[in-house]
């Protein structure tokens, strides 16, 4: 029995080998077709390659020539194959060996340098499903025979390829296309009309060319549409009223055109819509206020425009909305209460427009928000404080900028709560009160304005814990007392500014020793003494200084004169010569009392 069974596994080894060989062979016929297609001089044992040497240096010199790897299941047994050759080193034309393959499937060259042009013959390739050429250095027009690829499911032929002339006409046959991607390759002239033929597509991706004339209409037939990218190009006219079809969209971006008119109502209704891109174009009229509405609304651009009216209530109606941006209008009216509990939201910027009226409440202590923009409105009311802080999850907020608006009050002390916050400018405001120690707690600030405001008392020495401020800006508030010698703890700031307040008492000397200070402005305080000399002060203006008139050293052209300091005696002080000069005044009028009674007395006794 087991004689028998060695003897069955023998005989299917043999049988195997056979197949292996002939499998081999059939291979090497192929491979061999395609490297007379290819271009190559780095592996000068290609040369040496041919029909006679199919077996042991055909594995060793196909993987030289494709370098990394390169699968090929090709014609076996009459099924069709697939030639993946994506993200190589290839530096040759396209091969022209390819088109022999009358029943290749899938063909990905993208990736490599190929250069030149694309062959026509590639449009020979009918039985063709899976076309990438994208990511090459390939030149010249997208040849129209492409159109012949019926059968095509999918073509991505951008991404620094830079072609001439523009989308071919043709590319209206490509009846069965599901994936269209020639972005990033400096196509030119219009886009077809005959793409609104391509019914069953559901990626147009044309964004970053040099497209120009009207969105063509026809492209509201595209009903199974779902990503719509027409962005960086040249686009005129008006966005199609045929769109209202496109119930499917969830990405529509026309964003950096030239488009005009209004945003239509409709695009507020698209069932499906997440991502909507139109800004840098030149719209003008009012935002769709039902915009969000579709509960499904995640990211919203419509900033660089010219849109007037107010921000739509219910952009946030379902806490999906993440990315909010409106900036660069002429919006007016109060930002939606309904963005205070919008606890989606990562990006806000909203600065650059008209609004007014108060910050929603909650607004800056979202959990989620990373950046928030109000700066350039006329926003007035106060800042709340954190009401509903959990110290397990802190903020995320590292960018707030509401400088130049109307805001007041106080500083929140709870401005501690932002610990991941790198930039802070509030300059510009009607702040008042005093600067609150906890912003000592902002360890990863690298960016505070504060100027411009009604600020008072003294500069918190805890301001020396934001060891990563890079810009300081107190100027023009009402601050008082001395500079806190822990303000050169900061040993990275480059830029500093106490100018215009009220601050006293000398200039610390350890600011000298902040060699990464190039800026700094002492100027319009009540300084007093000499100014050190040493260090980062050797590089100061004397207009850094300017306004402290009790200020002196040679930096300034007003030395210090300390011998006529210490031989001059004191002067009394004030109060001390107030008081002197009644109790003459009183002596006097004593003096002068008692000698007329002492007239008197000698006037009777004469009598």
């Amino acid at each position: 029995m087991v004689p028998f069974i060695v003897f069955t596994l023998f005989s299917l080894l043999l049988l195997y080998a056979s197949c292996l060989a002939s499998s081999l062979h059939s291979d090497f016929q192929v491979l061999l077709t395609l490297k007379q297609g290819f271009e190559f001089s780095a592996d000068p044992a290609l040369s040496t390659w041919n029909s006679s040497s199919p077996s042991s240096s055909a594995s060793r010199h196909f993987k030289q020539l494709l370098r990394w790897w390169i699968r090929l299941e090709l014609l076996k047994h009459g099924q069709r194959g697939s030639f993946d050759a994506y993200d190589n080193n290839f530096t040759a034309l396209l091969p022209l060996g390819i088109v022999s393959l009358k029943k290749l499937k899938y063909l990905d060259l993208g990736g490599n340098f190929f250069h030149g042009k694309i062959p026509q013959s590639y449009g020979n390739l009918a039985g063709l499903e899976y076309l990438s050429l994208y990511g090459n250095d390939l030149s010249g027009k997208i040849p129209g025979d492409l159109g012949n690829l019926t059968n095509l499911k999918q073509i991505y032929l951008g991404y620094y390829n830079v072609f001439e002339g523009g989308i071919p006409v043709e590319f209206g046959k490509l009846v069965n296309l599901v994936h269209m991607d020639i972005s990033t390759c400096e196509l030119d002239g219009t886009v077809p009309q005959e793409l609104g033929n391509l019914k069953l597509l559901v990626t147009l991706y044309l964004h970053t060319n040099l497209l120009s004339g009207s969105i063509p209409r026809q492209l509201g037939n595209l009903t199974n549409l779902v990503y719509l990218d027409l962005s960086n190009n040249a686009l005129t006219g008006e966005i199609p009223f045929e769109f209202v079809n496109l119930k499917q969209l969830k990405l529509f971006n026309l964003f950096m055109n030239r488009l005009h008119g209004s945003i239509p109502d409709y695009i507020a209704e698209l069932p499906n819509l997440e991502t909507l891109g139109l800004w840098m174009n030149n719209f003008t009229g009012i935002i769709p206020q039902k915009l969000g509405q579709n509960d499904k609304l995640q990211y919203l651009d419509l900033s660089s425009n010219k849109l007037t009216g107010t921000i739509p209530p219910n952009l946030c109606s379902s806490n999906n909305l993440t990315v909010l941006i409106l900036l660069n209008n002429f919006l007016f009216g109060p930002i939606p209460q309904g963005l205070g509990t919008c606890s989606s939201l990562t990006r806000v910027r909203l600065g650059h427009n008209y609004l007014n009226g108060s910050i929603p409440n909650g607004f800056l202590y979202l959990p989620q928000l990373n950046l928030a923009e109000l700066q350039n409105n006329y926003l007035s009311g106060s800042l709340s404080e954190n009401v509903n802080y959990i110290s397990s999850k802190p903020l995320k907020l590292a960018h707030l900028n509401l400088s130049n608006n109307l805001l007041s009050g106080p500083l929140p002390t709870s401005i501690s709560d932002f610990s991941f916050l790198q930039i802070l400018l509030i300059s510009g405001n009607q702040f008042s009160g005093p600067v609150p120690p906890s912003i000592g707690q902002l360890h990863q600030l690298q960016m505070l304005d504060i100027s411009q405001n009604s600020l008072s008392s003294e500069i918190p020495p805890e301001i020396g814990n934001c060891s990563y401020l890079t810009y300081l800006d107190m100027s023009q508030n009402n601050l008082s007392g001395s500079i806190p010698s822990q303000i050169s703890n900061i040993h990275i700031l480059n830029y500093l500014n106490l100018s215009r307040n009220h601050l006293n008492q000398t200039i610390p000397r350890s600011i000298g020793t902040m060699k990464s200070l190039t800026t700094a402005d002492f100027s319009f305080n009540d300084f007093s003494g000499k100014l050190p000399e040493s260090g980062q002060f050797s590089f100061f203006n004397a207009s850094s200084f300017a306004g402290n008139p009790q200020l002196c050293g040679s930096l300034l052209n007003n030395p210090c004169n300390f011998t006529t300091i210490t031989s001059t005696p004191k002067r009394p002080p004030a109060d001390f010569k107030l008081i002197f000069a009644l109790g003459l005044l009183i002596c006097s009028l004593v003096f002068a009392t008692a000698a007329i009674i002492k007239a008197k007395s000698f006037k009777r006794k004469g009598l």
